[in-house]
């Protein structure tokens, strides 16, 4: 039977820890992920829906907030964007596969993503608003209308970087 947790317990207070520990390098996917996934189990009510606080003490006030902020730690292992470039899969366990659909990324992005094999594949970015898309990593990008090569530069810190029009779609391969 699954466990379930104290009445008196928060766990919507530790997203921003754990959040904070991903993006400044403290967080070990092959340590830390199964006892994340542990506490999302034990919050986890029968139709799916992680509340992080207990509604016994705290009603339903901040339910939604908390709700859906237990679910960030998750996005940031599989995508970041916060530094103004791309990350995929920055802290995804090595040996879990692993996929999304239409995240959204800073500069007005929807990234789509694999992960298997140990390695990013499958890689979609929408433009929304048709600005410069800067990613990690080292990518041929084409776009996907066309299947033409897009022309990519590097930044000062060694990003690539493309420029986008809105509405237009990119799929990205590893060199």
């Amino acid at each position: 039977e699954k466990k379930k947790c104290k009445p008196d317990c928060y766990f919507g207070c530790t997203i921003r820890k754990r959040i904070m520990a991903i993006r400044c390098n403290r967080f070990n996917p092959g340590r830390d992920f199964d006892e994340y996934r542990k506490k999302l189990d034990l919050w986890a009510h029968p139709n799916g829906l992680v509340w992080g606080m207990a509604l016994q003490i705290w009603g339903r006030a901040g339910g939604w907030t908390e709700t859906l902020s237990c679910m960030a730690p998750l996005q940031e292992m599989m995508l970041q964007s916060w530094d103004g470039a791309i990350r995929l899969f920055p802290f995804w366990p090595k040996e879990r596969t692993a996929s999304f659909r239409t995240f959204r990324a800073q500069g007005a992005f929807l990234v789509s993503a694999a992960w298997r094999d140990s390695g990013v594949r499958d890689v979609e970015i929408v433009s929304e608003k048709g600005t410069l898309c800067r990613i990690h990593g080292d990518w041929s990008v084409t776009d996907a209308n066309t299947g033409f090569l897009v022309d990519t530069s590097r930044d000062e810190f060694g990003r690539l970087g493309f420029k986008t029009v809105a509405g237009g779609k990119y799929r990205l391969n590893v060199k």
